[in-house]
């Protein structure tokens, strides 16, 4: 066969040469009947690029979005599509595919010094139409600078838009005193971005791969278990727990992922403390911490120096999870936030930096049970006093 294609490229012409390029681009097969059928060599099949996959990707949420449509939303897709002779899923999948963008604006015109590297707490369902925009997994997304070019980080703190409260975590490098910042939300079908590890987001991170809690100062009387990347605290003493080996001084707040509290009457609290204490008799260390009750949570601060306790009373323990618990540390300032509900001690006799430099996890058993905490993770970010609020999300 080799010898009759070169026998046969001697045979062409240059003019068949010339129109139809070279005979090595054909191929030659020798039918059952003896005659020989030439056909263009076909192309290997490439593999397909990330691009494409994304876009494939994309195609089947939006199918499935369309399958869950009601009748009527169905029916109001197809009357647009009416008017330019397209169906209606035809109509609906092209908006998908260009996707929305969302602009945020936050008010810090009564904030008198400039914030660096802020952390924005942004609960999706704050704008049902941000919501709606968002995929099942929180990953269509990229967070623009108010340039609209530069990409800002973030985190998912929440992995699933039907969890009890969707949370997403921004990283804002500045914001001007006294002014308002604008940042953008771009969702797009064909973006997939998981937003960054925790790891490069917080100025600390622990979510438990490490079963030997090397980020940690364990007590004697703590029973602390890493299981499935979560971390299972339980006191099988009156005082118990862990404290962080590195310390943070200066503004600073302890950010954690509360997955399980079981408390048998007993008593929790994560926030900043020296040491491992007794809330009620601690008799040289200051605690700054959200603190658990059998049936209520509390901002907790305790000064050293004065000996003063100063508590806030929340209504409840937390009634579904994973929750959000934050604690915020600041001169003669003290915030806690459980998801939505955040308390703030500002009273600076109560108030005291000093000895709160350290991360602390505490359990207490004063039951013949024991008390437990389960956390996915710790985190510690930057803090401050006064925080920017959202003033406006709208669809641009």
């Amino acid at each position: 066969m080799k010898m009759a294609i070169q026998r046969l490229e001697r045979s062409f012409p240059p003019l068949f040469t010339e129109l139809h390029g070279k005979v090595k681009s054909l191929e030659f097969r020798t039918r059952r009947n003896g005659l020989i059928e030439i056909s263009a060599r076909r192309k290997p099949k490439q593999p397909e690029t990330e691009k494409q996959k994304a876009v494939k990707r994309a195609y089947g949420r939006i199918y499935q979005m369309w399958t869950q449509l009601s009748d009527e939303e169905k029916e109001y897709y197809n009357q647009l599509g009416k008017k330019e002779g397209l169906s209606g899923w035809n109509v609906f999948f092209r908006e998908k595919m260009k996707g929305e963008t969302f602009e945020i604006v936050l008010d810090a015109t009564y904030i008198n010094e400039t914030l660096t590297d802020y952390v924005l707490f942004l609960f999706v369902a704050d704008n049902q139409d941000l919501y709606n925009a968002m995929n099942d997994e929180l990953t269509n997304i990229k967070v623009l600078d108010e340039d609209k070019t530069t990409e800002l980080q973030f985190f998912r703190f929440t992995t699933k838009k039907e969890s009890n409260d969707p949370l997403l975590l921004i990283k804002i490098p500045q914001i001007q005193a006294n002014s308002y910042k604008k940042i953008y939300i771009m969702c797009k079908f064909t973006i997939e971005n998981y937003g960054e590890a925790g790891e490069n987001f917080f100025e600390f991170f622990d979510d438990f791969n490490d079963p030997t809690l090397s980020n940690w100062n364990v007590s004697d009387d703590a029973i602390a278990e890493v299981s499935n990347s979560k971390l299972l605290l339980k006191s099988e003493s009156y005082k118990a727990g862990l404290t962080s080996k590195t310390e943070y001084d200066d503004t600073y707040q302890v950010i954690a992922k509360l997955t399980r509290l079981t408390l048998n009457d007993n008593y929790a609290a994560l926030g900043f403390s020296q040491n491992i204490e007794d809330l009620y008799s601690p008799s040289r260390y200051s605690h700054r911490l959200t603190y658990f009750e059998s049936n209520k949570t509390y901002a907790y601060a305790y000064n050293v120096e004065t000996e003063d306790i100063c508590s806030i009373d929340y209504a409840s323990l937390p009634s579904q999870y994973p929750t959000l618990l934050r604690t915020v540390k600041c001169t003669h300032f003290m915030k806690s936030q459980l998801n939505r509900d955040s308390r703030t001690i500002s009273n600076q006799s109560c108030v005291n930096d000093e000895y709160t430099h350290n991360i602390a996890i505490h359990v207490y058993k004063e039951t013949s049970q024991s008390s437990e905490i389960e956390l996915d993770f710790v985190a510690v970010a930057k803090a401050y006093p006064t925080e920017p609020s959202i003033y406006l999300i709208r669809k641009i």
